[in-house]
Order: structure tokens, then C-alpha cells, then sequence
């Protein structure tokens, strides 16, 4: 069963990339010489926050479907958007917001909708993947062999 824990590990992933990001344009603008941006404190704590998403993906793609993995990642422009208003000054204008609004509709209705529901494909012992029944929009193809 997929829990809705599993959804806030991606959720934490994708904002450990936008963190990432938000650290390394800091270190753009701050630093001229190109030496000097690989020795930055903030460089070096974007590359940290860079290294923290992936075990939450590995983590939670054991509970939750690969489409809706891959499809929570877009959460990572939500927060870009917000971290570069708050410590960026950056301006949000009206295609900003809308475009944001748009991808969080998309993460209500296509991730939460598919993350509460059993996977298609289940991990045997041993690394072998077994098909189950499911059905439904969020339900994966598997052809049984």
C-alpha cells in the first residue's frame, strides 16, 4: 500500500533541489572568479542539498509508483519560485503565478489522486516484479508473462 508519508519524502526531495538551485545562483552572482564559486560555503551546501533528494526518491519509489515519482518532481518549480522571491528579491508576475498555479493543479489531481492507491507492480523478494490486479488512470500497464 502507498502511503501519504511517501508523498512528503518527494515532496522534501524536490525541495532539497530547489534549495540546491537557490545556493548555487547565490554563489553565481556573488563570486566573479570561477575558483573562487567551487570554494564557497553556499556552493558547498548546494551540492549538500543536491545529495539529499535522491535516497528520499530511492525511498519513496518502494511504496510509490514510478509515474507518480517522476511526476512530483514538479514541485521543485513551486519552490524555485517561492525561495527566489523570498532571498532573491526576484519579481512574480502574473504568468509566474499562473504557470505555478497550473503545475499544482496538476500535482492534486494526477499525484495525490495516484499516491493513495496500491501499485500496479509490486518488488518480490529477490528483486523479481510481479503484476497485480489494479485498475483505474493511475494503474500501470504490466503484461503478465
Amino acid at each position: 500500500m502507498q502511503y501519504p508519508g511517501h508523498l512528503l519524502l518527494l515532496v522534501l526531495a524536490a525541495l532539497s533541489a530547489a534549495v540546491g538551485q537557490l545556493l548555487f545562483k547565490k554563489v553565481a552572482v556573488k563570486n566573479k572568479r570561477l575558483r573562487s564559486k567551487f570554494v564557497d560555503p553556499f556552493f558547498m551546501l548546494g551540492c549538500l542539498a543536491f545529495l539529499v533528494g535522491p535516497p528520499l526518491s530511492v525511498w519513496a519509489a518502494t511504496r510509490v509508483e514510478f509515474s507518480v515519482l517522476y511526476v512530483m518532481t514538479a514541485f521543485t518549480y513551486v519552490f524555485v519560485l517561492t525561495l527566489s522571491r523570498a532571498f532573491l528579491q526576484e519579481t512574480i508576475d502574473v504568468r509566474k503565478a499562473a504557470g505555478v498555479a497550473i503545475i499544482v493543479a496538476g500535482l492534486v489531481i494526477y499525484g495525490v489522486g495516484c499516491t493513495l492507491r496500491e501499485p500496479a507492480v509490486s518488488m518480490k523478494s529477490g528483486g523479481s516484479i510481479a503484476p497485480r490486479a489494479s485498475v483505474g488512470p493511475c494503474a500501470a500497464r504490466v503484461d503478465a508473462m
